[in-house]
């Protein structure tokens, strides 16, 4: 799916749920805690043009800037996406302004982990860079909690109505200056080495310790499909980007892909 295809598709299912939230229901998973009440996040950032591509489970709980019955009030998400499209609203990455500019301070405030996470990254791989960075959501819907049993499967099913995930992750890996997609948590890295979305572990790093009583051991692999490379990393109870302490053996393993000497 081109981009730009891609991002009409979204624009016009998002337009079509500010006239009628429950349009969207179909493109649930039964069972699921997913919601149609508030914003969808499908991504943020400009695919054809970024420093590096992140992809995560979802957008999280839903925050009242986002909900359905606000998107006439301006000044809150829903609003600016209503006005703009999604599109318009989501590819300037505002979540990454600082001061954010919208009611939405707490998601802006759990992006700045990860953007510091970001930019260590590309800071080990030399590059100097304005443009920001590209963020994908395996599941585009808020849930209180992440209750999708089969997260593999709800991207397939996505791609089924017309939101080809896994296609605009690899067109943002291979349009990124990093050549390279970062992801956090386990789940992802399970539902992406699932048979029916088809990447490759090629290289895995044992267990790292952190500081001692505080940060529980971390795990990274790199999977790759198509020639698009994707580290993952994980650790028990947590869903938190890592953290500095992790800089020196992260910079090592970035040292060994930049030099395509990762080990199966």
């Amino acid at each position: 799916m081109p981009p730009s295809t891609f991002q009409v598709h979204l624009d016009n299912l998002i337009a079509v749920w500010m006239k009628n939230r429950s349009s969207l229901t179909a493109l649930l998973p039964k069972g699921a805690s997913l919601s149609i009440d508030y914003l969808p996040e499908p991504y943020y950032g400009d695919m054809d043009n970024s420093s590096i591509v992140i992809i995560n489970m979802n957008p999280g709980v839903g925050l009242c800037c986002q909900c359905w019955h606000r998107q006439n009030d301006s000044g809150t998400e829903v609003n600016e996406a209503k006005v703009k499209k999604y599109s318009g609203y989501a590819k300037p990455f505002h979540y990454l302004d600082s001061p954010y500019p919208f009611e939405g301070t707490y998601a802006a405030a759990w992006w700045k982990p990860r953007s510091a996470w970001m930019n260590r990254i590309l800071s080990n791989l030399h590059i100097q860079t304005d443009a920001r960075p590209f963020a994908i959501e395996l599941s585009p819907f808020h849930s209180p909690r992440f209750g999708i049993k089969d997260l593999a499967g709800h991207v397939i099913d996505l791609k089924r109505h017309g939101i080809d995930i896994v296609s605009c992750i690899e067109h943002a890996v291979l349009h990124s200056q990093a050549q390279l997609g970062l992801a956090v948590g386990k789940k992802i890295y399970d539902a992406l080495t699932d048979k029916r979305i088809g990447y490759t572990p090629i290289s895995h790093w044992p267990p790292f310790v952190g500081s001692p009583g505080s940060l529980p051991q971390r795990k990274y692999a790199l999977i790759e499909k198509n020639g698009v490379k994707i580290l993952c990393t994980w650790a028990p109870g947590s869903n938190n980007a890592p953290s500095s302490t992790f800089s020196g053996e992260e910079a090592a393993i970035l040292s060994s892909i930049m030099n395509s000497k990762v080990t199966p």
